[in-house]
């Protein structure tokens, strides 16, 4: 979950070096760090450790950090880069080293001091003793490589040759970028846009290292020749384009990511998603759909709109659970939701995944690691996400899943239409945003807050839920309304606030729920997609009641995203928080 940058150059790349660390901010971090001839590291934000940075700081060759804890607390020492005891090697790691106690143990015996709590600084003392013993880097990297157990990307700088950079990626995110005056290594491209638009995708246990005109790259001891790919980036995605916050700017673009995908993936009142993947999809006798987080949330929601209109059984997993469930069916096609492609969760389920013929990747990011491993990756159309709370491609991911349902059934036209009026729906939602910052004040002292719902509207609460903790830091829980007298009711008192959901009339019966928790006096506020003539009410216009997921969720992202605003939180970057999850 940390973020890597390492460039080399004909020229002083002090100043390219901290911009993408900058752009590699939305990702979440706790401390940051550079070196560039010396080494300047901190707790805190970019813009600290600029304050650390003077004229006489300059190189052609260096690496920045920008550090998500694992091992260790928050602090200057533990951040990174290292330098190795010997003052051999600069090392930048994102992962997690699982042996990292054993090899320590080793160093240590050799005479090895270590003064961080990391793994990562082994990993750079590893090096340092094989290069005291035979003085080549690169043997040095291989054997090191050969010792390591867990997940890594690495920059490395070997001292002794202080123009190149060593690397090697395996099970986290890294990537090279390729220009005429230098090149560079990175772990996430979108934060590197203003560098090059060119790029090699590595895949996992390759390595090498570069310089400022070649590029060297090994596999198995051999050196490989991989072709670039020229990516087309939009830079105007990765500034907020007059908006206060990247996350108020992302929930605005929901109706542009609705046209989007009916761009990509319609054509003459057509779905166009790839036929065989489609009847794979009907000839199987059930459907696996892996997420975290929202991606998880997301999928719930695709569970109950495929199995309510193609019956057809869908099974949902937690990736992060998933070698812990029993009774898989492995012959299924399994579909993986992930807006980076780098959640290491889905890596971790896809190695344990049998047939991996039938895995199919939804991902923003065609050029990731999950993309690349899939045997088809589609395109989430929702383009680069930069607030850490994901709105966009949760709205990508729910849209996508109900398109299968209806293609499965040739119910192409309605879909179409469907998403057509959603577009309508939201943009009132974004053109009436008075009324849901009125209902923020309303909730934003909360110590707790609960919402209400049944049926699937509980399953939108369980990410409008989520959102609120994530951007505003108020606990809250989402509850079905039916449940609420067999024990959370315990939790209701005089002066909680609790937000109740109804879409369908089917769904009514949480009136009754409602009432019990008003007789507790708990402050309570509805919103519906028609109007029940009660107090304290928001009104939602929808038309067919498999898009509510769809048209409601802004309300609710907008919501969150006031009360965070309320609170004076750091809204595109919360706290503990990271983008893009690439670390158990």
């Amino acid at each position: 979950m940390c973020g890597i940058i390492g460039i080399t150059s004909k020229n002083n790349i002090k100043f390219d070096l901290i911009k993408c660390l900058k752009n590699l901010e939305y990702r979440g971090y706790d401390s940051v760090g550079i070196y560039l001839n010396k080494l300047i590291k901190t707790k805190g934000r970019v813009s600290d450790l600029e304050k650390l940075i003077d004229d006489s700081i300059n190189s052609s060759c260096g690496l920045g950090h920008s550090r998500w804890a694992t091992h260790g607390i928050v602090n200057n020492v533990n951040a990174h880069p290292f330098i190795s005891y010997n003052q051999k090697f600069v090392l930048v790691h994102n992962g997690i080293i699982t042996n990292y106690l054993e090899i320590k143990e080793n160093l240590l015996i050799k005479g090895y001091k270590f003064y961080s709590d990391t793994d990562s600084e082994v990993v750079c003392n590893l090096l340092d003793c094989y290069y005291l013993k035979y003085h080549d880097a690169f043997k040095s990297l291989k054997l090191t490589l050969n010792n390591l157990e867990g997940s890594y990307a690495l920059g490395i700088i070997n001292l002794d040759e202080p123009n190149k950079i060593y690397f090697a990626k395996k099970d986290s995110p890294l990537v090279i970028g390729k220009s005429s005056n230098f090149n560079f290594i990175v772990s996430d491209i979108n934060s590197s846009y203003f560098l090059t638009n060119e790029f090699i995708i590595l895949n996992d246990k390759e390595y090498g290292y570069l310089d400022s005109d070649n590029i060297h790259i090994y596999l198995k001891d051999k050196e490989i020749l991989k072709n670039s790919i020229t990516l087309n980036l939009d830079n105007k995605e990765i500034t907020k384009d007059g908006f206060e916050h990247f996350m108020l700017k992302e929930i605005h673009e929901e109706p542009k990511v609705l046209k989007n995908i009916l761009d990509k993936y319609t054509l003459n009142n057509k779905i166009c998603l790839d036929p065989l993947f489609i009847k794979e999809l009907i000839n199987a006798d059930e459907i696996n759909i892996l997420g975290c987080g929202t991606s998880y949330h997301a999928a719930l929601i695709g569970k109950e709109i495929i199995e309510k209109i193609t019956m057809k059984k869908v099974n949902v997993y937690l990736a992060s659970e998933f070698s812990n469930v029993n009774l898989i069916n492995y012959n299924s096609p399994f579909i993986f939701l992930s807006q980076s492609g780098e959640t290491i969760d889905l890596k971790i389920a896809y190695n344990n995944i049998k047939n991996k013929d039938k895995i199919y990747t939804f991902t923003n990011v065609l050029t990731s690691s999950l993309a690349q491993l899939a045997n088809k990756a589609f395109d989430l159309c929702s383009g680069i996400e930069i607030a850490v709370a994901s709105t966009k491609a949760y709205i990508s991911e729910v849209t996508l899943l109900i398109m299968i349902a209806y293609k499965m059934i040739n119910k192409d036209e309605i879909f179409i239409n469907e998403i057509y009026n959603c577009i309508n729906s939201i943009n009132k939602t974004l053109n009436t945003k008075e009324s849901i910052y009125e209902l923020a004040t309303k909730i934003k002292d909360s110590t707790s807050l609960f919402f209400l719902g049944r049926g699937m509207d509980h399953l939108i609460n369980l990410e409008n839920s989520l959102k609120l903790k994530e951007v505003s830091y108020i606990h809250s829980e989402a509850f079905y309304g039916g449940e609420l007298k067999h024990g959370s009711i315990a939790l209701i008192s005089k002066g909680i606030n609790v937000i109740g959901l109804i879409t369908n009339e089917k769904y009514l019966t949480l009136l009754s729920n409602i009432k019990e928790v008003e007789s507790r006096h708990a402050n309570v506020n509805l919103i519906s997609t028609s109007n029940l003539n009660i107090n304290s009410q928001y009104v939602i216009e929808c038309n067919n009641e498999l898009f509510t997921p769809i048209i409601v969720s802004p309300f609710f992202q907008l919501l969150s995203y006031y009360c965070a605003k309320l609170n004076n939180r750091d809204i595109d970057k919360p706290r503990n928080l990271a983008k893009s999850c690439t670390v158990e």
